[in-house]
């Protein structure tokens, strides 16, 4: 790289600039020469790009392009259009001729109605013929109106899009005198006549061009902002997905351990007859609320309980010949019965306790205890009798042991 010159004054942005790893500034007057060459058919065409690079005083790396030209002896091979031998002879030729002290600095390919899609077969082109560093591949569809200036990457692996350029106004006698003297693109009228439209144009409508030119370049990237929304509403949309199955396979893991718990607490009933097991036949609908607080507040199993073992624990109940002592009673209900019946007062209250007794919709343990044993004090018993810990785990159709109370004498 040299550093024979300095940064123009006279220029526009196009685009940003952030992150890109050169700065490029091209002047205008190549700038229209390269689009409209690139306009004249709908047919694919090359040309050079004429200028030099060098570090700026910020150690930047600028690319500036000062004149284009056609290149010339192309031939179509292998489904793109190649340059020969006699199309780098014929480039030498011409620099030597109109911009003596440049070189070579890229090379520009359009591509009617591509876009500014990068086609492989060009890549390969380009990165076989153009080996320097900080030499661009400009990409223009004159159909679309758009175009895109690319530099390859530090390993030359891939081709970088820059984001932004800057068009620069200067005399350039060069270009000037080479659209002059130059038989036209092709070899006909018509080409001739669109160089001529070229220069009479130039300056009278640079500053429209430029601002076409600009929105042409702000249009892509928005198209790019729209791509990379639609990109990141995708990610956001896998993510929540992801987060959806995560909580899902937590519930079911939940689920499975609350029906193992289940399980384990039916399998914990101990029945005095195993026959009257065996004739269980399922449970349906349970339901448990967990609280980080507190223990679980209800509980519905709703069992099936068959007439045969009902019948069978009302007829084992009606045999059962136990009672308990009036002294079990709490001093409330001593006091109560004295006053409502006095002369019954030495006389001992005798209650059948069941063997067994089956939950019913709306009791409790407290429940039971006072029906049968006339106070809440046999709540312990009915637990320890039942293997149980907590006194709210009981459920409509629960069968329970009822503790045997031995007769007490005063």
């Amino acid at each position: 790289m040299s550093n024979k010159r300095t940064i123009p004054n006279n220029l526009k942005q196009i685009g940003s600039m952030v992150e890109n790893p050169a700065k490029v500034f091209i002047e205008d007057y190549a700038y229209t020469f390269l689009n409209q060459y690139a306009g004249i058919s709908q047919k694919e065409k090359l040309a050079f790009l004429i200028g030099e690079s060098f570090l700026n005083e910020n150690n930047e790396n600028i690319i500036l392009i000062s004149g284009s030209i056609a290149c010339e002896y192309t031939v179509f091979t292998n489904g793109i259009l190649n340059l020969t031998p006699e199309s780098w002879t014929q480039a030498y030729k011409t620099i030597n001729k109109y911009f003596p002290g440049l070189e070579i600095i890229g090379l520009m390919q359009s591509q009617p109605g591509y876009g500014i899609y990068l086609n492989e077969k060009y890549i390969k082109l380009f990165k076989n013929n153009f080996n320097k560093p900080n030499q661009v591949f400009f990409v223009v569809d004159p159909v679309e109106k758009l175009n895109l200036f690319n530099i390859f990457n530090a390993d030359r692996e891939n081709l970088l899009g820059l984001s932004g350029y800057f068009i620069y106004y200067d005399k350039n006698d060069a270009m000037n005198s080479y659209l002059v003297d130059i038989k036209g693109f092709g070899k006909n009228k018509k080409d001739n006549d669109n160089n001529n439209e070229i220069i009479k144009s130039r300056e009278k409508n640079a500053p429209t061009e430029i601002l076409l030119r600009k929105k042409q370049f702000e249009r892509v990237q928005k198209n790019n902002s729209e791509n990379k929304k639609t990109i990141n509403l995708m990610a956001t949309l896998c993510g929540v997905l992801f987060l959806v199955c995560v909580i899902m396979g937590a519930g079911l893991v939940q689920n499975e351990n609350r029906i193992t718990k289940l399980e384990k607490n039916i399998a914990s009933i101990n029945f005095n007859n195993s026959d009257r097991a065996s004739n269980v036949n399922k449970i349906n609908n349970s339901t448990e609320k967990d609280n980080s607080n507190k223990e679980i507040e209800d509980k519905q199993v709703f069992l099936q309980t068959s007439p045969k073992i009902i019948k069978d624990i009302e007829q084992d109940n009606k045999n059962k010949d136990i009672y308990y002592d009036k002294e079990l009673l709490s001093e409330e209900d001593n006091k109560k019965n004295k006053d409502n019946n006095p002369s019954k007062n030495k006389e001992e209250k005798r209650i059948e306790i069941p063997t067994n007794y089956i939950v019913k919709d709306g009791d409790s343990l407290s429940k039971i205890s006072k029906e049968f044993y006339g106070n809440i004090n046999m709540i312990e018993k009915i637990l320890e009798e039942n293997n149980m810990d907590n006194a709210d785990k009981i459920y409509i159709g629960m069968i329970l042991k009822m503790p045997n109370v031995v007769e007490v004498k005063r």
